[in-house]
């Protein structure tokens, strides 16, 4: 039955009722016509038809219907650049940008633009103006709600309602109290380090601390931004360490069930507990329910605030190069496909170049792929390198190496992004694709959905899955809107109101499997009245007695468990294990997972006693030890923990720990481990799951190895490029865990430790690494060259740079990779 509004008696329906009554319609025809590329076809009578039913679905209670009335008033307005219609929607709505753009761009030099209701609106309008930007109703919205709860909240800002900002101004607003910006990843960590420092002008923080290392223990206040992983470094290094408000950005990857979502509650715990006042501000795209966050062991309610705002409204097309070929569009409304064009013969590269604009994100699943896409993509013979390219090219070339694949792809205007890339070059390409219109692609995965920045107008997926599974309906609807921002909408000179409809292609092509059926998924994920639900898999999340499932019972008691080894006292429960000996609870504050450490805590504690370690200062001694308190007589979990109980593998760890003893730029570890493969007998290598392509140890879905004798020099040199990152990666990441735990044990000769950890003992170097530089960038600032532009501070871990700075290293053509990072440390 249609429902009914009881004051007016008027039945409304619902976005399946009106599916069922216009399939087939003269409405459908007219509106497939309008939203494809058959607009120019439409009589008068139709146009004035679709205007007439979008103001009817515009005053419906179907959320759905509503929509599908503001797609048709979009689309008609970007069709025949006639843009009365959506002015009128958009003040109706607060759809401020879109009414004050339209006004600036479109009722110029008009009757309308002298109106006395038109100063009126333009008066109104003002009062959203922010920084020289105009927000929409829901935006203020949401800023005011930020502003004025000091409490802990849920804020769920839609990609684009400038979220990001949100933060940053919720941080420097409460500079003068303890603060942390929690981010899910290093690319995130330097954004929101950046936003930080941008405009800053002495609002009482000298710094903004990005590492364990730059806390002194004795500040009153503070700004922070850390991954979990370095919050709880901080945590565990100082017990008297708290904070007063915490602010969680992409929020939603708590409710995970993996390792990363389950550290960031038990540091939330930590954090509470340690501070009973301590304020929790949550920040995520989307959220279906903010009390998924409301954990038992926070034991505090989350006030929420959403915006239901929808002015954007994306198309999306499909098409299967495997087989049919045809390009079409969904709509999410009917839910049906529109025929758009034929085309025959296409590969994935040759679909992207043909509908490509001027700046595009293609997704893909794997680095492998990334890079293999990237490299086959069409060139355009149009593309032109000027000299700030060149040089772009030959300080990439500097530090890295003159066969690295990206540079290839700079010359065909294509740009890659995945973790195993060395963090500063993937901050160099984000800022690279952003400032030159000469890169007009940008190949990326996951990484995309933390948050990071990249300006581009259109998507194309040749995949539907992140890792081993496929998209979520939210992580979907997050990735979509990761283009056509609205900085990039709205923007003076160069935007657009065609942009409020984005283009999203789904490709069935070489990158997606056989099997997958990307119009099924597209229906089963897209459709506009589709209830998208919370999936909460974090089970610290969840109250014990509502557990059911015996592995999540199990999962549940060692989290706890690992959080009361951490933290004891953090939550009342009676038959938690505490750790007795001092290995067994270093092993806990360390994070160690690599093996059952209660379990094992009489064996740790034999090899501990039964061995004599102590002033170690040698790699080979250290590996040795690790393998000797950490592997003899234990039950291993993780497979590549596993792999030092091989004496191969302990010579090359050997390696990689004096890589970070000598400093060793990047050219000199690709080039030191190209000698390593060259050197060993046995043709085939280990390069990790991401690039392997034989299953060497007959174990599923194990491919983790390759073979040289079939590889090219220039493919052998790049899977030592990212070789080189995944296993700084494991250094960081892995071994430094057991390298702390044997130095907290008194093992490590002083001097030795600070080689391990920072890479030298010079203390202005170590200085500035602990300020987030890069070893090659510490290196030469502390030369004389440039130790005059820097300002250090070593008692208070404090570094300013001159801007004059810059202009040095530019008159001493410095590498460009190095300046660019110079420059990002300068506020």
């Amino acid at each position: 039955m249609n429902k009914k509004d009881t004051n007016t008696s008027r039945e409304f329906l619902t976005i399946p009722q009106l599916r069922k009554a216009l399939a087939s319609s003269y409405f459908e025809s007219a509106y497939f016509r309008l939203i494809s590329s058959n607009a120019d076809l439409l009589t008068e009578e139709e146009k004035h038809y679709l205007l007439k039913t979008a103001i009817i679905f515009l005053n419906q209670t179907d959320f759905s219907i509503e929509r599908l009335g503001y797609r048709i008033i979009l689309s008609y307005s970007n069709q025949f650049n006639s843009y009365i219609p959506l002015y009128d929607v958009s003040i109706n709505k607060g759809y401020i940008p879109v009414s004050k753009y339209i006004e600036s761009n479109f009722l110029q030099n008009t009757k309308f633009e002298n109106s006395f209701f038109n100063v009126i609106l333009s008066s109104y309008k003002e009062s959203f103006a922010q920084n020289g930007l105009y927000l929409s109703q829901g935006q203020q919205d949401l800023i005011r709600f930020s502003n004025e709860n000091e409490g802990d909240f849920v804020l769920i800002a839609p990609t684009s309602y400038g979220k990001s900002d949100i933060i940053v101004s919720k941080a420097k607003k409460n500079s003068s109290k303890r603060v942390c910006i929690v981010v899910p990843s290093k690319s995130l960590l330097s954004q929101t380090k950046r936003r930080l420092q941008k405009g800053e002008q002495n609002n009482g923080f000298n710094r903004i601390i990005t590492h364990p290392e730059m806390y002194l223990g004795s500040e009153t206040s503070f700004i922070s931004v850390l991954t979990q992983e370095r919050l709880l470094r901080l945590i565990q290094k100082h017990p008297g360490f708290a904070l007063d408000l915490v602010l969680v950005d992409e929020a939603h990857n708590l409710l995970k069930g993996d390792s990363r979502a389950i550290l960031l509650a038990q540091v939330l715990f930590i954090l509470r507990k340690r501070n009973s006042k301590t304020v929790f501000n949550f920040f995520t795209p989307f959220m279906s329910s903010p009390h998924n966050l409301e954990a038992p062991y926070l034991n505090k309610k989350l006030e929420s605030r959403s915006s239901t705002e929808y002015i954007k409204i994306e198309k999306f097309f499909s098409i299967n190069i495997q087989t049919e070929n045809t390009l079409e569009l969904y709509d999410q409304f009917t839910n049906k496909f529109i025929f758009i064009k034929q085309h025959s013969n296409l590969t994935d590269s040759a679909f992207v170049s043909l509908y490509k604009t001027n700046k595009n994100i293609v997704y893909l699943n794997k680095p492998r792929d990334i890079e293999s896409f990237a490299l086959n993509i069409e060139t355009n013979s149009d593309k032109i390198l000027n000299d700030e390219l060149e040089e772009l090219i030959t300080s990439i070339e500097q530090y890295i190496h003159p066969q690295y694949n990206l540079i290839d792809c700079i010359r065909k205007g294509a740009l890659y992004h995945h973790g195993s890339m060395p963090d500063i070059i993937r901050l160099y390409v984000e800022n690279a694709f952003k400032d030159h219109q000469h890169f007009d692609l940008i190949i990326t995965n996951s990484t995309l959905l933390e948050g990071v920045d990249i300006p581009a107008d259109k998507l194309f997926i040749l995949t539907t899955k992140i890792g081993n599974r496929y998209f979520t309906k939210s992580e979907l609807k997050n990735l979509a809107g990761r283009i056509c921002r609205f900085s990039e909408v709205f923007n003076n000179s160069t935007g657009s109101l065609k942009r409020l409809e984005p283009e999203i292609y789904f490709v069935k092509g070489k990158y997606s499997s056989s099997t997958a059926n990307i119009k099924g998924f597209m229906e089963n994920s897209l459709k506009s009245d589709l209830v998208i639900s919370d999936k909460l898999d974090n089970v610290l999340l969840k109250e014990t007695k509502d557990i059911i499932d015996p592995n999540e019972q199990k999962k549940a008691a060692e989290s706890l468990e690992y959080l009361e080894n951490i933290e004891p006292n953090t939550i009342i429960n009676d038959s938690i294990n505490y750790a007795q000996s001092l290995i067994a609870q270093l092993c806990y504050k360390n994070n160690v997972h690599d093996f059952d450490i209660k379990q094992n805590e009489v064996i740790l504690n034999k090899n501990l006693a039964e061995n004599l370690l102590f002033d170690i200062n040698a790699p080979s001694y250290l590996i040795r030890a690790i393998i000797t308190l950490f592997t003899k007589d234990i039950t291993i979990k993780d497979e590549q923990f596993k792999r030092l109980l091989s004496l191969n593998a302990q010579r090359y760890y050997s390696m990689i720990l004096q890589w970070r003893i000598d400093a060793s730029p990047y050219q000199e570890m690709i080039k030191s481990l190209l000698i390593y493969w060259a050197s060993i007998e046995n043709d085939l290598i280990y390069v990790g799951t991401k690039w392997g392509e034989i299953n060497y140890n007959q174990r599923q879905g194990f491919r983790s190895y390759v073979r040289l004798s079939e590889k090219t020099q220039k493919q052998i040199i790049n899977l030592a490029i990212v070789r080189v990152k995944e296993e700084q990666d494991f250094l960081d990441n892995c071994l430094i865990k057991y390298v702390e735990i044997i130095n907290d044990l008194g093992l490590i000769e002083n001097t030795f430790y600070d080689q391990i950890k920072y890479g030298t003992d010079d203390k202005a170097i170590i200085c500035l690494l602990k300020n987030g530089f890069t070893m090659e960038l510490a290196k030469i600032l502390v030369s004389e060259t440039y130790r005059i532009y820097l300002t250090i501070d070593l008692e208070n871990d404090i570094v300013v740079i001159s801007p004059s700075l810059i202009q040095a290293m530019l008159e001493n053509s410095a590498n460009k990779v190095l300046i660019f990072e110079a420059n990002h440390h300068i506020k």
